[in-house]
């Protein structure tokens, strides 16, 4: 998980990523934002590790699974979130971005999306 947004006083979205390396030494790059609720989760802050503890997990469901699609051909290693402007239809946007890293094989890419209610 590399980024955390607050949606509501429980409700976050969360961006989930992995990278593997495919055959060409190229990197395929797997996004998913979920939204998670931590109303009813248990407070585990005082347990020492969770085997054998009884708890309540916060609650998760995807959102958006970002894949290439035909308007780009390739999805870096997006990593942050950040809610932009409020759309004319009054629907918030949310900006999804990925960096470069300093380097020549990485891309910085910027993405909004309409957030449906």
């Amino acid at each position: 998980m590399t980024e955390i947004l607050a949606v509501g006083e429980t409700k976050f979205l969360t961006i989930e990523r992995t990278t593997v390396e495919d055959a060409e030494g190229g990197f395929n790059h797997d996004v998913k934002i979920y939204e998670i609720d931590i109303a009813g989760a248990t407070d585990v802050k005082s347990f020492d590790w969770l085997q054998g503890v009884d708890y309540t997990p916060v609650s998760k469901r995807l959102v958006l699974d970002v894949k290439p699609a035909e308007v780009v051909d390739y999805v870096d290693n997006l990593e942050t979130i950040a809610w932009g402007p409020e759309l004319e239809n009054g629907n918030r946007s949310l900006v999804i971005v990925s960096d470069n890293n300093f380097g020549d094989t990485q891309l910085t890419q910027f993405f909004a999306v309409e957030v449906l209610s």
